[in-house]
């Protein structure tokens, strides 16, 4: 696999994952709401799903730095290429 794609298969997975996170706040949104207004159930499924939002944030935080690091790579393959 050459790195320009591992860079865009990171991309698309890290976007994907900001999508997951953005639909799991918004599902959660209504729960929150019921348990400040005294729903006890409400507030177990809004922790749940907080509990799945840290896993998402932690995703997108690895594969970020992963992207990252293999941008920086591929940049200073670029400049050694071009040095010669």
């Amino acid at each position: 696999m050459t790195d320009e794609y591992q860079i865009l298969e990171e991309e698309d997975k890290l976007l994907g994952t900001w999508r997951q996170l953005q639909d799991a706040v918004e599902t959660i949104g209504p729960d929150v709401y019921k348990n400040a207004a005294g729903n006890v159930n409400a507030g177990v499924r809004s922790r749940r799903g907080m509990r799945k939002l840290f896993s998402l944030i932690r995703e997108i935080i690895r594969t970020g730095i992963e992207r990252d690091k293999d941008v920086r790579s591929l940049r200073r393959m670029n400049k050694k290429v071009e040095k010669k």
